[in-house]
Order: C-alpha cells, then sequence, then structure tokens
C-alpha cells in the first residue's frame, strides 16, 4: 500500500494525483543522506516515484515539490505506507549510488576529427568502481580543456545502469590543425582522451623561377578537409634565403575566398630558395629558383592601362652579367587575353617580343620564362574600355533619416553609387560621372557633383538629407557620364565640356539613370508583434518580440532607437497535472501535462492603485511608486485599527517580497534595420513559465512615440517541456505557491498568502 493515489503507472513508476490524505508522522518518512534521519512528516504531492529496494527498506525517488534537489526516501517497509489509496510495483534493479567513482574511462569513436567540423565525435565515459564494477547515477563533467572553440553538444550527464554517460564533441569555428585535449569528471576520477583536426591544407600557385631583382606574386589559398575556403585566417611566408615578401592584404588576413597574395622579389642571388606559408596548423612549401640574370619586361610597364580589342607589343630583355643572352627561346602567357607569338627567341641585343590583345576589359598577368621555366617574371597590366553605354546607379541605404542636427549623426546620409558598362558589358574607368538632384523635398545636398569611375567600373557620392521628410522614393538623383578617358589619356565626350557648345556623343548616345530613396522623418508609430516560438537555452526561455517603427507616410524607420521595458502585471498560483488522454499510454504521445490555476494574483509593485484587485483603502494610492521595486507603504501608521496586512504594504501576501519580481529581462535598446524593425529578446527561467504575465513597451527616443505601445505577454513555455510524463515539467508547482496550506490540508487559493 502507497499514500498515494495511483492514477497510471509502468514498471517502477508511479504518476500520483492531489489531493492526498495526510501522511502522518508514524510512516518515518526519512531522507538518505550519509545517514537515514527524519527530516520532516508532511505529504508530497504530485510526485513521480520510483521503487526500488535497499536493503530491508524500500526508496522512493522523486523530485519533491518546492524543492530543487533530487533526493531518495527511505521507509521502514513499503506496507507500512497504508491508508491512501492502493497500488502495487514490480522492484526496480538496485543502483548502487554510494560507491565513489575509482577511474573514469574516456572513448572515443575516433581519434581524428575533420576541421571541416560536419562531424562530430561520440565520447563515452565510462564511471567505474574501485574494484572495476560500473556505477550508476554518477554525475560526469566533460571539458574540452584549453580549447576555447570545441564543444560538447552535452557538458554533463548522469551515467546510466551500465555506468556510461555519452556526449557528442564538437569542432566548433576553429578550423585549425590541432589536438583537443578532452575529459570526463565524476568526483575525483578524471578520463581523459586526445581528438585530433585533421585536414586544414594550403595551396600555392604562381611562378616557381625568378631573376634576379624581379618580382613574381604568389596566391596562397586555405581550405579546410571539405575543401571550403577559410576566410578570416591568418597566414605567414617566409622565404628561406630572406628574399623580401609583401603580402595583400598586408596582415596576412584570407578574404572571402580564404586567400591572400604574396609578392616575392628576388634580393638574394642564392640561386635555390624555398618559400614557406603557413597557416592553421597547415604547412606548404614551393621551391623557387632564383637566376642571376636580368630578365625583366621593357613594354609594358607595371600597371599600365592598354585599350581593348588593340595589339599592344609586349618586349622582353634578357642579359646576364651585363651581356645580352641571344637566340634563347622565351615563352609569354597572360591570365587575360590573347598572346601573338607566345614562343619567341631573343635576338643579338638579348630582346624577346610578342604581343597581346583583350576583347575584355580587366586586369591581367603577363608572364615570361626562359627554357624549363628559368629564369621567369610577370608584370600586371590592365585593359580598359574607352566607351560608355550603360550606368546602374543605386542608393544605399535606400531609406534615411531626416538631418536633426545631433552631433555624430550618421543615419541621415546615403551612398549614390553607379557602375558603368560599355555595350560588351565591360566595366569602364576612368568615365566622368555627373551627379544632380532632380527631385527633393527634405531640403538635402550631395558631398559632389561629380565623380570618376575606377578599374571596377564605380564611382559614387553621398547624399545628405534635409530636415524634412519626403514620400516613398521621394528623392531623385540623376547620374551621367559626361565622358571617357582612353588609355592614351585622350577624352571621348559624351555631353556638352564647358565651355564647348556642341555636343560629341557617346557611340551609344548619353549614359544617363536615376537612383531612388526615402528621407524618413519622426517616428510616429510603433507596433509590437511576435510569433509563436520559444527558444530554449537552459534552465531558460527566451521569446522574440519586434517593433516596427515608421513614419507618417508608413516608410520604415531605420536606425532608430528603440527603448523596451517589461513590467509585471499578473501572477498566478497552481500546479501541473499529468494527464492521459483517453486511450494513450503513459508512454504515448497524446499525454501532456495539464495547468491548473487555484488564484490569479495582480503584481504587487502597482503603488496600491484602485484597480488592484490587492488595493487597500485604508493605504495611500499613488502611481508613480508602481513598478519601482520597493514595498512600498510599509508599516504605515493607521491608529489602532487593526487591518489585515495593513504592515505590509504593497507586499500583499507579506512574504517581505513583491510578486512576481524581475524573473524577466529584456534586452534593450534596439536598433531598427533597413526595414524598420527592431528585436528584443525575452529571456526567463523556465519554471516560472505559464506563471507571471507581463506588458512589453516599446517606445523611440523621439517625442512623438509617446505614451509608448504596449502588449500582453505571458512567459510562455516551451510545449516539448509538458509533454513527456516522465519528465516533470519546469515549474511543476507555480514558483509562488499552488493555494494549498499542507499544514491544514485545505485550499485556500489566495493571493494573501504563500501557499
Amino acid at each position: 500500500m502507497l499514500p498515494f493515489p495511483i492514477i497510471s503507472g509502468n514498471l517502477g513508476e508511479i504518476f500520483c494525483q492531489r489531493p492526498l490524505c495526510s501522511v502522518s508522522c508514524e510512516t518515518k518518512i526519512m531522507v538518505a543522506l550519509l545517514k537515514p534521519r527524519v527530516i520532516e512528516c508532511r505529504s508530497y504531492r504530485f510526485a513521480i516515484v520510483r521503487i526500488g529496494f535497499l536493503n530491508e527498506g524500500a526508496v522512493l525517488q522523486t523530485t519533491f515539490l518546492k524543492r530543487a534537489a533530487l533526493m531518495t526516501l527511505v521507509v521502514a517497509s513499503v506496507s507500512s505506507l497504508g491508508g491512501c489509496g492502493a497500488g502495487s510495483v514490480t522492484p526496480t534493479t538496485p543502483v548502487d549510488t554510494s560507491t565513489t567513482p575509482q577511474t573514469v574511462q574516456l572513448l572515443v569513436s575516433t581519434s581524428q576529427m575533420p576541421s571541416a567540423g560536419n562531424t562530430p565525435v561520440d565520447v563515452t565515459a565510462v564511471v567505474l568502481s574501485p574494484s572495476g564494477q560500473t556505477i550508476a547515477g554518477k554525475a560526469v563533467i566533460f571539458s574540452t580543456g584549453g580549447d576555447s572553440s570545441a564543444y560538447f553538444s552535452a557538458n554533463s550527464g548522469i551515467s546510466d545502469s551500465n555506468g556510461v554517460v555519452t556526449a557528442k564533441l564538437n569542432l566548433g569555428s576553429n578550423k585549425s590543425i590541432r589536438n583537443i585535449n578532452i575529459s570526463g569528471t565524476a568526483g575525483v576520477a578524471v578520463g581523459s582522451n586526445v581528438v585530433g583536426v585533421t585536414g586544414t591544407s594550403l595551396a600555392i600557385s604562381g611562378n616557381n623561377s625568378l631573376a634576379l631583382g624581379a618580382s613574381t606574386t604568389l596566391t596562397i589559398n586555405v581550405k579546410d578537409s571539405g575543401g571550403a575556403a577559410m576566410p578570416g585566417v591568418s597566414v605567414s611566408v617566409s622565404s628561406q634565403n630572406g628574399n623580401t615578401i609583401a603580402l595583400s592584404p598586408s596582415n596576412g588576413i584570407t578574404d572571402t575566398a580564404g586567400q591572400i597574395t604574396a609578392t616575392i622579389t628576388a634580393t638574394s642571388a642564392t640561386a635555390a630558395d624555398v618559400i614557406t606559408a603557413s597557416s592553421s596548423g597547415a604547412v606548404k612549401t614551393q621551391n623557387l629558383t632564383i637566376s642571376s640574370s636580368t630578365f625583366t619586361f621593357t613594354t609594358p610597364t607595371a600597371n599600365v592601362d592598354l585599350p581593348i580589342n588593340t595589339a599592344t607589343t609586349i618586349s622582353l630583355t634578357w642579359s646576364n652579367a651585363g651581356v645580352p643572352v641571344s637566340a634563347s627561346s622565351v615563352s609569354f602567357s597572360a591570365s587575360r587575353g590573347t598572346i601573338t607569338g607566345p614562343a619567341a627567341t631573343t635576338n643579338g641585343s638579348g630582346v624577346a617580343t610578342a604581343s597581346i590583345t583583350s576583347p575584355t576589359a580587366g586586369s591581367t598577368i603577363i608572364a615570361a620564362a626562359g627554357p624549363g621555366g628559368t629564369p621567369a617574371t610577370s608584370v600586371t597590366v590592365n585593359f580598359i574600355t574607352n566607351s560608355a553605354s550603360f550606368i546602374a546607379p543605386q542608393a544605399n541605404p535606400g531609406t534615411i533619416q531626416v538631418t536633426t542636427g545631433a552631433t555624430g549623426q550618421s543615419s541621415n546620409s546615403s551612398v549614390i553609387s553607379v557602375v558603368v558598362r560599355d555595350k560588351a558589358n565591360n566595366l569602364v574607368k576612368n568615365a566622368q560621372v555627373n551627379f544632380s538632384i532632380a527631385s527633393d523635398t527634405s531640403g538635402g545636398s550631395l558631398s559632389s557633383s561629380t565623380a570618376t569611375t575606377d578599374s571596377f567600373g564605380s564611382a559614387s557620392v553621398n547624399f545628405i538629407a534635409g530636415a524634412n521628410s519626403t514620400a516613398q522614393d521621394g528623392v531623385i538623383i540623376d547620374a551621367t557620364v559626361i565622358s571617357v578617358k582612353d588609355a592614351n589619356g585622350a577624352v571621348s565626350a559624351c555631353a556638352p565640356i564647358p565651355p564647348a557648345t556642341t555636343t560629341t556623343t557617346c557611340p551609344d548616345g548619353i549614359p544617363t539613370g536615376q537612383a531612388k530613396l526615402t528621407v524618413s522623418g519622426q517616428a510616429l508609430m510603433v507596433r509590437l508583434g511576435t510569433d509563436n516560438l520559444v527558444g530554449s537555452y537552459p534552465p531558460s526561455n527566451r521569446k522574440t518580440f519586434v517593433a516596427i517603427v515608421t513614419d507618417a507616410g508608413g516608410n520604415a524607420v531605420p536606425g532608430a532607437n528603440v527603448y523596451f521595458k517589461l513590467r509585471p502585471i499578473w501572477f498566478y498560483k497552481g500546479y501541473f497535472t499529468a494527464v492521459i488522454v483517453a486511450g494513450g499510454t503513459s508512454t504515448g504521445s497524446i499525454n501532456k501535462w495539464v495547468q491548473t490555476i487555484r488564484a490569479s494574483c495582480v503584481n504587487e509593485d502597482n503603488g496600491n492603485l484602485a484597480s488592484g484587485l490587492n488595493y487597500n483603502s485604508l493605504l495611500p494610492s499613488d502611481a508613480t511608486l508602481a513598478y519601482n521595486g520597493i514595498v512600498d507603504y510599509k508599516n504605515i501608521n493607521i491608529g489602532t485599527v487593526a487591518v489585515p496586512n495593513i504592515q505590509n504594504g504593497e507586499d500583499f501576501n507579506g512574504n517581505g517580497s513583491l510578486e512576481p519580481g524581475g524573473v524577466a529581462t529584456i534586452t534593450s535598446p534596439g536598433i531598427t534595420d533597413l526595414y524598420g524593425n527592431a528585436i528584443a529578446y525575452i529571456t526567463y527561467p523556465k519554471d516560472h513559465s505559464m506563471w507571471a504575465k507581463y506588458i512589453v513597451e516599446a517606445r523611440t527616443s523621439l517625442n512623438s512615440n509617446d505614451p509608448p505601445t504596449t502588449a500582453e505577454f505571458t512567459l510562455d513555455g516551451l510545449a516539448s517541456d509538458y509533454t513527456d510524463l516522465k519528465v516533470e515539467p519546469p515549474g511543476l508547482i507555480s514558483p509562488y505557491g499552488d493555494g494549498y496550506d499542507d499544514y491544514t490540508s485545505a485550499w485556500t487559493d489566495s493571493c494573501a498568502d504563500t501557499y
């Protein structure tokens, strides 16, 4: 016979329903600590009870109401606990929970982890006693040592009946080759193992020979085990002979393609050099042969502009100790364009020539090499077009704020950029573009009226908003190509160039385009919203709210500060009950924990407002004292009249604190994005979910949003926390009480007490 009325159960488990009859002190409920001793005589309600045998007594293991720790109860015998309902249970296998762990064996599914990071390693900890027997019920804590990137899917766990705890080791963001020293600790026993990160590699491409005094550029790629580029990692490059190395970028950090370039200049006459690149634990070398010969381009010179669709002469001079090297073969190649006469022979002056033509604009590397690739050199030049046909303007961002005059304001500026192309879609360098304001009711201005395109065909100016807002796309900026300068510096006019009186047009007319943007005024409207999702971050839940900020025209207001606040309005007493839907089982998916609210209580920190359910007419009422976190009106003098709870002031239930209290936090302020959205995150303990209700407030820093926009919000729970009857939900009993007096075995359902 058990003191808990059984409503359903499986082997070794009983789900108990309240109310229970009182359990008298004669039942001798004891807590098994170092030695069993009587703690108290009370009835424990809504417990999930697991029963096994310990010596001659019975063990009841449960998570008790209003207690955070898992406790083990020992009673003289099961049969002595009669009078509260019947139930029979088959004992489970005894578990040795008293043995101190002697060792922890830490096993891994593989000793190597690919640096791509998509293959976790299974880690198994086995807890053993001094006699080599597995131990159940022991906490094991996993650690990655000093590795700041790697992490376990679960940092700790309790050993099962086989003494085993499992976890997955994840690589994290660091893809470098290294050893991760992992450990598993149970008490004073520590098990360790090593998992090596492998597969990160480097590749070097470029010339492997170089003339003394010449330069060549090497490209270095860093990839993980899956072949994916590794951006943002540091690469170091060294020369065995001390030849000069210039990195791009200069800090040696890889770009989004996982690349850097290294320009090697042969300053050492030593013939054989080794270039070493290292990054993320990987190393790659490339041999570099240095020739004592002079092997240099005469034409074209480095970084010169060459016209597209026009043959340009390539000339290279080769000498050795000042003596021309004649009748020797030289091979030419290029990364863009076509070379005519790629295999040339030096004349009596040591000169080899060829020509290059490209139909497309852009940079190219022209390389030359002697027989067998030695000596070698290269030069970088740019092909450009001399006409413009299309222009594509845009404003970024497309919505900006009015100029307020505030120091350091940056939200009132938009970059007006253009990309200019010719009829073959080539990017146009050296095109002069004029910018002018075609429409603007904000009273704004441009930082410049003209700009010249770079090698990417791009040019830009800034638009600064005025003090007034505009309609959607109410600002229009015209951009027009005026002229294009060719590779020889000659200007081809597309429109009149003062003081000229005639117009010479580009071959396809005058390229003109418009960029449009919006100037938003003061934020007049803020609206709050959320979704039906709850984020789980044990031991907390997180709820996301969005504030949408618009101006009077309904335009999104980017860059606005939104200030969020949380104000408690209700808290609830009650409990969750395990419910099995008809036709279900204790392990079926249709089981759930159902909330029962016994009392709805108004936020105590309310200044004793007359609208509150806990209003006391004998106390003052002051809305300015609400939400200040202070127990106001405490011990107020009202003469000799005895009024319940009057000495407690706002503290209606007299427990010395104000409920529900600050159990939830909200991120603030938020800054609206391009779409006028600002995000706020509300975080609260899982055991307070469903037991408190708050008001979310949102306002901008502008006077046009007063009073704030509000939305009521119950601290939502995660659905999966309430669907497994074998696992008690967080907040099984409300942290504010359940409305039941354990000592009198009576329901009070009152907000004026702490039951």
